[in-house]
C-alpha cells in the first residue's frame, strides 16, 4: 500500500520546485535592473569623455589660432583668425554645458572643478593676448603668449587629458563589472535550474514508484482478467496524465535558462508551471485518498459545519472556470434548510468540487446549476449538480462509478482524466452516510445527486423563506477582498515560507512581523501586542505546539492559528489541546489565508473595498518598466510602517529624509496622487505644523492601500 508520507514528500518537492523558480525570476529581474543601471552609467561616462575631448580640442585650436595671428601682418587676416578664435570659445562653452548637464556624482566632477579655475585664467590670458595681436601690438602679444598663455594652456590641456582618461577608465570598469555581474547571475540561475530539475526527477521517480506499488496492490486485489485489463488501461492513462503536466513543468523550467526570453514569456512559463503542478498534485491526491479508503485508513473529521458556507466555498472555487466558458450558473436553495449539519467539511467539499468541475468540463454551452434541499424525516441533505453537457448513454451509467474507468475511451482521449474522481466521490459519500446517484441522457446533460447524513436535526435551527415554493437562485460571482487593519506575527523556520505568506498578508493592508521559531515568537509577544499569530507546527528550538502552550500559560489571549503540512485529526486535536484557535494546512491557499485574516482582523476604516485603484502613469508609455514599478509597490507597506513609527517617536529629522525620498520615488514611478500626498506632509514638516501630520498620514495610508502595480485597462 502507499506510504502515509507520500503526499507530504510530493507536496514538499513541488513546493520546493515552485519556490526555486520564483527565486529564479527574482534573480533574473534583479540582474536586468543592475545591467540597466550600469548601461546608463556607461553612457553617462562616455558622453562626459566626449565633452572633455571637445573642450580639449577647442583649447588647442584657440592656441594655434593665436600663434597664427602673431605671425600675420595684415589686419584683415588677423581679424579672420580672431573671428575663428571667438567661435572656438563658443564650441568650448557648448561642450562644457553638455558635461554639466550629465548626472555625474561629486567624485566624478571633482577634477573638473579644479581644472575649471585654470581654464578661466587661460581663457582670460588668451583673450588679452588676442586683443594685443588684433590691435597690431605684435611684440607685446608674443611676449604674453610665451610668458603666461602657453604655460597655462599646457597645464589646462594636461588636466583635461587626465579627466578624459579618467572617464574612459570609468567606462571600461563599468563594462567589466557588467560582464562579471551578468556571468554570476547566469551561473546562479543555472545552478538553481539544475537543482529544480534534480528535484523534479526525484519526484517523477517517487511518483512512478508509488504508481508501481499501486499496480502491485491492484494486481493482488483483482482476480479477473477484465479487472487486470482495466488496471492496465488505468496505468497507461495515469502515466499519460502524469507525464503531460511534468512535460510542461520540465520544459518551461529549461526554457527559463534562456537569457533571450522576455519578461512576458518568463511569467507565462511560471504560470504554466504553477498550473500544471497544481493539476499534478490533485491527481496524486486522488490516488492516495483511494488507496487509503481501500486500506481502511482514511479518517473522517465529523464536526458541526454551515452547509451554506461550504457551498459558498465551492462557488468561489469554480466561478472562474464557469465564467471562462460563459455558462449560466447558480445555486438553487429549496427551503427550509438546516443552519448546521454534522459532517466532514473537507471531504464534503472534495466531493462537491469533483461533481461541479466534472459538470463544467463536459459542458460547452447552457448551464450548470446546484440544487440543495433537505429531508428532515430522513435527516439527510441532498445536493444535485445539473448540467447541459454531453450526457451519458444508458448502458454506460453503471460504469462511471467504477475505479479507473470513464464512460468510454473517446471521453478519456478528448477530455482527459484518470477515471478515479467519481469512484472516489461515491466512496466518500457513502462514508458520509449517503450516496451518489446519476440521471443522464446522451447529448442533453446529466444530474448527479449527492446525499449525506446531517446528524440529529431535532434541536438544530432552520433557515426559512416566505416564498418556499420558489427556490432562490444565487448567481455565482467573485468575492471582493476587503482592506484589513491589524498586526500579525508570522512564525515559520523556513525563510521562503515567511516571504510568501507575509507577501499575501501585506496585500490586505495588514502589518506583519516574523519569527523563526517559537522562542522568538514568545519573546516578541511579551514585548508587543498582536492581533493574530500564524504559528508553524514543527520548528527547531521551540515548536509551535510548545510555543502555544507557553503563550496560554502566560495568560496571553492573542488568537493562534497553526500552520502544518500534516493535517490529520490527531494533529488538530494536539493543537487544540495546546490552546490553538484554528488550523491551516500547507500548501496554504491564498483564499483560505484571507478567510482567516478576515476572521481575526478588522476592516480598515480609512479605505473601502470599492475605492478606485491607483495605477502608475509611467507604464502607459514605458510598459517595460513594470519590474521597477512592482518593486516600488512591494516595499510601500514597509515605507508606511517606517513613517508611522517615526511619527509616533516624533523623529522629525529622520521623517523628513524618508518623506523626501518617498516623494521623489513616487513621482518617478508615475504615482502622482502619492507624490502630492507626501508633498503635503513634507511641507507641514517644514512649516512645523506637526498637528496636521496625523490626518495627512491617514490620507496617505488610504492611497497606498489602493495602489495597483499593473497597467490600467480600459473598459
Amino acid at each position: 500500500m502507499v506510504n502515509n508520507n507520500t503526499k507530504p514528500v510530493i507536496i514538499t518537492g513541488f513546493t520546493a520546485v515552485l519556490l526555486i523558480f520564483m527565486v529564479l525570476i527574482a534573480v533574473w529581474l534583479s540582474s536586468q535592473n543592475q545591467q540597466h543601471d550600469r548601461l546608463l552609467k556607461i553612457d553617462t561616462f562616455r558622453q562626459a569623455a566626449e565633452g572633455i575631448g571637445d573642450m580639449r580640442q577647442a583649447v588647442l585650436r584657440r592656441a594655434l589660432l593665436l600663434h597664427e595671428m602673431s605671425s600675420l601682418n595684415d589686419y584683415f587676416d588677423r581679424d579672420d583668425k580672431y573671428q575663428e578664435f571667438t567661435e572656438q570659445a563658443g564650441y568650448f562653452m557648448m561642450a562644457r554645458d553638455r558635461l554639466l548637464s550629465l548626472s555625474l556624482g561629486d567624485k566624478d566632477m571633482s577634477q573638473w572643478q579644479e581644472t575649471r579655475r585654470w581654464i578661466i585664467a587661460n581663457q582670460n590670458g588668451q583673450s588679452e593676448a588676442a586683443q594685443l595681436l588684433l590691435n597690431g601690438r605684435a611684440d607685446l602679444g608674443r611676449d604674453m603668449l610665451s610668458e603666461s598663455v602657453i604655460p597655462e594652456q599646457q597645464r589646462t590641456l594636461d588636466s583635461l587629458s587626465a579627466i578624459f582618461e579618467y572617464y574612459n577608465l570609468q567606462v571600461a570598469e563599468e563594462f567589466a563589472q557588467a560582464a562579471s555581474s551578468q556571468q554570476k547571475a547566469y551561473s546562479f540561475i543555472a545552478i538553481l535550474t539544475a537543482l529544480a530539475l534534480v528535484i523534479s526527477a526525484g519526484i517523477i521517480g517517487y511518483v512512478l514508484r508509488t504508481i508501481a506499488r499501486i499496480q502491485n496492490d491492484l494486481l493482488k486485489a483483482d482476480e479477473a482478467q477484465i479487472a487486470n485489463q482495466m488496471k492496465s488501461e488505468f496505468l497507461a492513462n495515469m502515466s499519460h496524465e502524469i507525464r503531460t503536466p511534468l512535460t510542461s513543468i520540465i520544459g518551461y523550467s529549461e526554457a527559463a535558462l534562456s537569457p533571450g526570453q522576455s519578461r512576458r514569456q518568463r511569467m507565462e512559463g511560471i504560470n504554466t508551471i504553477h498550473r500544471n503542478g497544481t493539476h499534478l498534485l490533485s491527481l496524486i491526491n486522488e490516488i492516495l485518498d483511494l488507496s487509503k479508503i481501500e486500506a481502511g485508513k482514511l479518517e473522517l473529521d465529523i464536526m458541526p459545519v454551515s452547509l451554506l458556507e461550504i457551498l459558498e466555498d465551492v462557488k468561489n472555487a469554480t466561478c472562474i472556470r464557469i465564467q471562462e466558458k460563459n455558462l449560466k450558473c447558480g445555486i438553487k436553495f429549496k427551503y427550509p434548510l438546516p443552519k448546521v449539519v454534522s459532517t466532514d467539511p473537507l471531504r464534503l467539499k472534495q466531493v462537491l468540487l469533483n461533481l461541479v468541475n466534472n459538470a463544467i468540463k463536459f459542458t460547452e454551452q447552457g448551464h450548470v446549476y446546484i440544487n440543495v434541499w433537505c429531508e428532515r424525516n430522513e435527516e439527510k441533505v441532498f445536493i444535485s449538480v445539473e448540467d447541459t453537457g454531453i450526457g451519458i448513454q444508458g448502458d454506460q451509467l453503471s460504469k462511471v462509478f467504477e475505479s479507473f474507468t470513464q464512460a468510454d475511451k473517446s471521453t478519456t482521449r478528448r477530455y482527459g482524466g484518470t477515471g478515479l474522481g467519481l469512484s472516489l466521490s461515491r466512496r466518500l459519500a457513502r462514508m458520509l452516510g449517503g450516496d451518489i446517484s446519476l440521471d443522464s441522457e446522451l447529448g442533453k446533460g446529466s444530474v448527479f445527486t449527492l446525499s449525506i447524513d446531517t446528524g440529529p436535526l431535532k434541536n438544530e435551527g432552520f433557515i426559512y423563506r416566505s416564498n418556499a415554493s420558489k427556490p432562490e437562485i444565487v448567481d455565482i460571482g467573485v468575492n471582493e477582498m476587503p482592506v484589513l487593519n491589524g498586526k500579525v506575527l508570522l512564525v515559520d523556520d523556513v525563510e521562503d515560507n515567511r516571504k510568501l505568506i507575509s507577501f499575501f498578508i501585506r496585500k490586505t493592508g495588514a502589518q506583519v512581523e516574523m519569527a523563526e521559531n517559537g522562542q522568538q515568537a514568545l519573546e516578541k509577544l511579551l514585548r508587543s501586542d498582536y492581533d493574530l499569530v500564524l504559528m508553524d507546527m514543527q520548528m527547531p528550538v521551540m515548536d509551535g505546539v510548545e510555543a502555544t502552550r507557553a503563550i496560554r500559560s502566560r495568560q496571553l489571549s492573542v488568537p493562534v492559528v497553526m500552520l502544518t503540512a500534516n493535517a490529520y485529526n490527531k494533529d488538530r486535536l494536539h493543537c487544540e489541546q495546546a490552546g490553538a484557535n484554528g488550523f491551516l494546512t500547507k500548501p496554504i491557499a491564498n483564499k483560505r489565508l484571507n478567510d482567516v485574516l478576515m476572521q481575526y482582523l478588522k476592516p480598515y476604516d480609512g479605505a473601502t473595498e470599492n475605492s478606485n485603484p491607483i495605477y502608475s502613469s509611467l507604464l502607459v508609455d514605458e510598459p517595460d518598466l513594470q519590474d521597477i514599478v512592482n518593486k516600488f509597490v512591494y516595499y510601500l507597506p514597509d515605507q508606511i510602517n517606517r513613517i508611522e513609527n517615526l511619527l509616533s517617536e516624533q523623529a522629525w529629522k529622520d521623517l523628513a529624509y524618508l518623506l523626501h525620498d518617498l516623494k521623489g520615488t513616487a513621482g518617478n514611478m508615475g504615482f502622482a496622487d502619492i507624490y502630492d500626498s507626501v508633498s503635503k506632509m513634507d511641507q507641514s514638516l517644514k512649516d512645523e505644523k506637526f498637528d496636521d501630520l496625523g490626518n495627512q498620514f491617514i490620507a496617505l495610508k488610504d492611497l497606498i492601500i489602493r495602489v495597483n502595480p499593473g497597467m490600467e485597462v480600459s473598459a
